[in-house]
This record gives structure tokens, C-alpha cells and sequence, in this order.
């Protein structure tokens, strides 16, 4: 039976969360604990496996369990008798904010939504086999986006690498670099946050790790060949990039957080020798504006955002060379002569 999202909403405070609350109540849910960007974060799962699958990516934030809660997130899935709801092909996907405080997503496999009063998020899975690597890999995008932008912090599409001295932030539309560059700086002995998904604070220019996960191409696989026996999807269709969780990997090169220097954007050349070099803050800002998460008809809060972080950071372009480790050697240098 399809039920509208009308009816999925009119149902969600009479049943589904009083059916939450009770068997939370009884200690019949397993609880994950994450500190994300310095919020005490605890994920509330139907099963064991949903647990599993969906918290992978964050165990490079996993703390002891603690008393006072910033946020709760439910996670269920359809499949598992947690709760019996129909609400599958509910539209397309689409953000909407409804008159009692609530934020939702809806598309023909998940329902999320957040209630931004009571700061307590749900997440619904028609199937966990249904859903594509891109949902491990990055749970709760969207409700981590939701709540966050409570607190002016933004979500960036970009990696973010440094030093002890600090890190910079490598923005770009998809296919400039930015995957293999922060790739080829965690190889290179540098801090690791992200190479896709960050949260920046732009008042004090501090970058918060959020995922541990990196997408590869093909291409990145060969280039860096001793990922492969980490990849969690080695059986996959032509075109779909292969999950490495890179915890897995070297957890000690991963941060939660770190003191961002400058904004890089980055470009492909065949020079030999990489250079970083000064931009003006236009061609910063048409450079990370696409890439902040906003819901649909908050565009003024995307260019806000991308605003300030653009005015707080020095810019730059860095010009990559096809030899990765010198793009490395050019990336130390420059993050230490920034704190010279």
C-alpha cells in the first residue's frame, strides 16, 4: 500500500514516536556513541546489523557512553518487525519543513526526519540491500546537515588534510582532484579528516571530521593498490566506485577535528612541479558554493555560508602535478611556512 507523505507525518507523533520512547524505555534498542563535532551524538538502532551497517564510517568518533544526549538518532529498518509501517514510494526526493518543527526527506527508500525542537532525528529503511554503497558510506547526511546548520555550522562537499601546524581545506566540483590529493597526502604520513564530507565552523575556522569513508574510482584503486583488500564492495557494477572505510586503515592519521589555514582549489595540469598560488576571493567563492549542503529554497544560507568561510580563509589555487607526491611535498611546506 503507498501512503502519502501526509499520512506518514499525520501518523509519526501519535504512533511512531510513542512506540520509539517505549522500547527505548525498555532497553530493547542497541546504542552506538559518537562525538561529532564536539556533540554528544547517540545513534539508536532497531538490530545489531542495522548498527553495524550504518555506524562504519563513523567509528573514528566513537566514544563511551555517556549520560546527556545533544542528539538521538533511530535507525530501523522496514524488514526487521521493529515497526510496522508502511511507507515505501512515498514521492521523490524531496526537503520540506512542516508547521511542527519537523524537517524530512523523503524518497522511494528512506524516510529521514528531524525534529528541531526536541533535537531528536529518525531515519527509516524500506531495505538495507536495496540502498547503495553511497548510504554506508555516508550515513545521515541529510540529519547531520539539519542539525548542525543549527549551530552556523556548514556542510562542505571537499577534503580537508594538515599537519600538527594545521589543515586546509581542498574545494572543488566533483573530478578535480580533491579525493586523490587527500588520498595521496593520508599515504604521506599527513591528518586525515575527509575527502568528501566535512563540517566547518566558519566563526573560528575549525574543520569537524565527520566520515571515515573514502570512494574510489577505478582509477584510484590502481593508483593506490594496497586499498584493494580493504574494499567492502570488491563485487560491483561497471561505474560504481569502491568503499574503503580508512580507519581500517591507519586510524591514528585520522582527526576529529582540526584549525584550518587557507581554502585550496584545486586544478589539474601536466606540470611536473605543483604550485599554490594566490586567488581572489570571487573565484574563491564561485569555487565552494556549489559544493555546501542546503535544503531546497535555503539557497541565501548556502551563499552566507560560503561567504564567510570564503572571507575568513586565505584562498587559493593549487595547481596539482600528476606526480602526487611532490602535489605532498608542495602541501607540507606550505601549511608549515603558513605558521612561520
Amino acid at each position: 500500500m503507498q501512503v502519502t507523505q501526509a499520512d506518514w507525518l499525520g501518523n509519526f507523533n501519535s504512533t511512531i514516536v510513542p512506540f520509539i520512547d517505549e522500547i527505548k524505555k525498555n532497553g530493547k534498542l542497541e546504542l552506538r556513541y559518537f562525538s561529532i563535532a564536539n556533540k554528544n551524538i547517540c545513534i539508536n538502532c532497531s538490530t545489531v546489523h542495522v548498527a553495524e551497517q550504518f555506524t562504519k564510517s563513523l567509528l573514528h568518533l566513537q566514544v563511551s557512553p555517556f549520560l546527556e544526549t545533544d542528539l538521538d538518532i533511530f535507525v530501523w529498518e522496514r524488514d526487521d518487525n521493529f515497526l510496522n509501517n508502511e511507507a515505501t514510494n512515498c514521492g521523490p526526493e524531496i526537503d520540506c519543513t512542516s508547521t511542527d518543527g519537523l524537517i524530512y526527506q523523503f524518497n522511494e527508500q528512506s524516510i529521514s526526519v528531524y525534529d528541531s525542537i526536541k533535537k531528536r532525528a529518525y531515519f527509516w529503511v524500506n531495505s538495507m540491500e536495496s540502498l547503495g554503497d553511497w548510504n554506508f558510506a555516508k550515513p545521515f547526511r541529510s540529519i547531520f546537515h539539519w542539525y548542525l546548520s543549527q549551530f552556523d555550522l556548514s556542510m562542505i562537499h571537499g577534503a580537508v588534510v594538515g599537519t600538527e601546524l594545521g589543515g586546509v581545506l581542498i574545494t572543488a566540483i566533483g573530478g578535480s582532484g580533491k579525493t586523490t590529493t587527500a588520498l595521496s597526502c593520508f599515504f604521506g604520513g599527513m591528518n586525515y579528516l575527509s575527502d568528501d564530507y566535512v563540517a566547518i565552523d566558519p566563526s573560528t575556522s575549525i574543520a569537524y571530521s565527520l566520515f571515515n569513508s573514502a570512494m574510489l574510482t577505478q582509477d584510484n584503486l590502481v593508483r593506490f593498490s594496497s586499498l584493494e583488500t580493504y574494499v567492502k564492495n570488491p563485487i560491483r557494477p561497471s561505474g560504481i566506485k569502491g568503499l574503503v572505510y580508512l580507519n581500517e586503515v591507519n586510524s591514528a592519521l585520522l582527526l576529529s577535528q582540526i584549525t584550518l589555514k587557507a581554502l585550496l582549489i584545486p586544478k589539474i595540469t601536466s606540470s611536473s612541479l605543483p604550485e599554490i598560488v594566490p586567488v581572489n576571493k570571487v573565484s574563491a567563492l564561485m569555487a565552494i558554493a556549489p559544493t555546501i549542503r542546503s535544503l531546497r529554497n535555503f539557497e541565501q544560507q548556502k551563499l552566507t555560508a560560503a561567504k564567510q568561510i570564503a572571507s575568513y580563509l586565505p584562498c587559493f589555487e593549487f595547481r596539482l602535478s600528476p606526480n602526487v607526491n611532490e602535489n605532498v611535498a608542495v602541501l607540507k611546506r606550505f601549511i608549515n611556512n603558513r605558521n612561520a
